[in-house]
């Protein structure tokens, strides 16, 4: 599904080993994958799939107005890039957090809106 972003994301681990210093193992090492599985990427020998990219953007590695094409293939990338984009939105985190501290339970609060909103 990813395929065609595979050069792209190829470019922007260069450009994040250049600005942190962070060798392949490391950088692997630091979003959860195996140093080969990174390789693997490297070289194409891994096709980019979301499952691959989607813990380099939760890892703060790759952003995803920078990798983004914006030119979804399917209706599976369309929510796969809208899920995404919520993994920057850190005044959303921060919401959750502040729910959590007051006693509430966020998935429920969020529900509970959900459902609200639906009703309208």
């Amino acid at each position: 599904m990813l395929q065609r972003l595979q050069p792209r994301f190829k470019h922007l681990i260069e450009i994040y080993q250049g600005k942190t210093g962070k060798d392949q193992k490391t950088i692997a090492s630091d979003v959860g994958l195996p140093a080969s599985r990174l390789s693997g990427l490297l070289t194409e020998s891994t096709k980019l799939s979301a499952t691959y990219l989607e813990p380099f953007i939760w890892g703060g590695v790759i952003k995803v107005a920078d990798i983004y094409d914006g030119k979804p293939e399917t209706a599976k990338e369309v929510e796969f890039w809208k899920r995404m984009s919520y993994a920057e939105r850190t005044d959303l985190t921060d919401l959750m957090v502040r729910l959590e501290n007051a006693g509430k339970d966020p998935k429920r609060v969020m529900l509970e809106a959900l459902i609200e909103a639906e009703k309208a």
